[in-house]
């Protein structure tokens, strides 16, 4: 069943069903050279995710008490959703220096972060903010079939720099560093272990892993990538899609930023009974863009 009318550039993929490890295990055992080689390929994820592990303890941190982006957990929601004119976004790259959409829009937000916590009173220099941003990891090249290949990358956002050109090349230097380090390295790359754990470790870590994530983070900024495509409902165009990110257990503030045509969309998610000025923190995302169309 589709809720809109049907897509003009988007086809269906069907997943490729999980095969069997045990029969997988077993057909191995007649191809040697085939065991040789998954025997050495496990062995080198093992390694690999010992690291991502060893990372991620080594980066737990307390959070600040007096952060709004935690709170205990609430089903009660809010939401605010955000267009900025993708030309805008071009602009700054340009008055800039360079840099991805990605860059730009993790400053605009820094910068709207920035203002809204200030008017509400925190101190911006002693709280820090840091974003956990996820990544793909499925080639551009490879079949979209199965499950999503996600690992993901910690980013802190600046939110105690007053300039906001100087907040953009912070965050341009922290995101380049991450990519040249890859998504299978460093904490933020702990999604990855959840498809490598034995099944019955997964149900006791997983639990655990969700509970933990105010220790790691403060707040997940995810940008979603939308193919170029036309959708209708009953006959009426889409012209605006927003994308929506979960909230963390203990966090009370979640952004997906999605481009769909000429704009960038910009959803916000917050517990509404920790955040009941989140118009506030909507209204700041307009201006944080006008700050860095008009910077220097």
């Amino acid at each position: 069943m589709r809720l809109l009318d049907e897509f003009t550039d988007l086809t269906d993929t069907p997943a490729t069903p999980p095969g069997n490890p045990i029969e997988e295990a077993l057909g191995l055992l007649g191809k040697p050279d085939k065991l040789v080689g998954a025997l050495r390929g496990t062995l080198a994820k093992s390694g690999e995710s010992l690291g991502i592990a060893a990372s991620v303890v080594r980066n737990m941190r307390i959070p600040a008490q007096s952060s709004p982006m935690h709170a205990p957990t609430s089903p009660a929601r809010r939401l605010a959703l955000v267009p900025v004119d993708l030309a805008d976004i071009r602009r700054i790259r340009s008055r800039h220096g360079g840099g991805t959409t990605n860059d730009v829009v993790l400053a605009v937000i820094t910068g709207a972060l920035r203002r809204w916590m200030a008017d509400r009173g925190t101190d911006v220099a002693e709280v820090p903010v840091r974003a956990l941003i996820p990544v793909c990891r499925r080639r551009r090249n490879q079949p979209r079939t199965g499950n999503n290949q996600l690992s993901g990358y910690l980013c802190g956002l600046p939110i105690d720099e007053p300039d906001p050109g100087a907040r953009l090349k912070s965050l341009r230097d922290e995101m380049s560093a991450n990519k040249s380090g890859g998504p299978l390295r460093g904490p933020g790359a702990f999604p990855v272990l959840a498809g490598r754990l034995p099944q019955l470790l997964h149900h006791v870590a997983t639990p655990l892993v969700s509970q933990g994530a105010p220790l790691l983070f403060d707040t997940m900024v995810t940008n979603v990538p939308l193919p170029r495509f036309h959708a209708a409902l009953d006959g009426a165009e889409v012209t605006e899609l927003f994308p929506l990110a979960p909230l963390a257990a203990g966090h009370s503030l979640s952004i997906a930023v999605s481009q769909f045509r000429d704009t960038v969309h910009i959803g916000v998610q917050a517990n509404r009974a920790a955040l009941p000025d989140m118009e506030k923190l909507a209204e700041a995302l307009p201006e944080a863009v006008a700050e860095l169309c008009d910077g220097t």
